[in-house]
């Protein structure tokens, strides 16, 4: 397997700026003499993350090409947005994962989420949310779609 990637990190003006790309490529040999070998997987992704006066947002693309030998292809994207202020923070993603069957439908899930984040002080915080998603399996029986919705409370203590 063969796996590189790109990364930089640095100050554009008054803004963060990081992003990335990567590669890789996988040749799978037989375990066993005679026996069937894997499949080879490829894939490539790249990203962004831009942050300034509390604002953050990034991006993200992958695709990974040939999964499972069948010419099955998976592609992801993700984009998201947080903002802080003292102790606060509050952040939105929005997310889509795309299966593509060859010779058969697709298979996609979309993601959201919103949550929020309040430090006591240090070494404590409150945090909560509102997660979603949603799984049209176009392959399948109706019964293996999905939409589903649930909220996150929480405390984390360091010390």
């Amino acid at each position: 397997m063969v796996d590189m990637a790109v990364n930089y990190s640095g100050n554009l003006g008054g803004a963060k700026v990081g992003a990335f790309v990567s590669y890789f490529d996988s040749e799978t040999e037989a375990a066993a003499v005679g026996a069937v070998a894997a499949a080879d997987v490829s894939g490539h992704g790249l990203g962004a993350q831009v942050s300034m006066n509390g604002f953050k947002i990034g991006a993200r693309y992958v695709n990974i090409e040939d999964i499972g030998g069948a010419g099955n292809d998976r592609t992801t994207w993700r984009i998201g947005a947080d903002y802080g202020m003292g102790p606060w923070s509050v952040g939105a993603t929005y997310m889509v994962a795309q299966q593509d069957f060859t010779g058969a439908s697709d298979d996609e899930t979309t993601y959201w989420s919103v949550g929020a984040n309040y430090k006591v002080g240090p070494g404590i915080a409150f945090y909560g949310g509102i997660v979603n998603y949603d799984y049209d399996d176009s392959t399948n029986a109706l019964a293996s779609e999905g939409d589903n919705m649930y909220g996150i409370l929480g405390s984390k203590i360091s010390f």
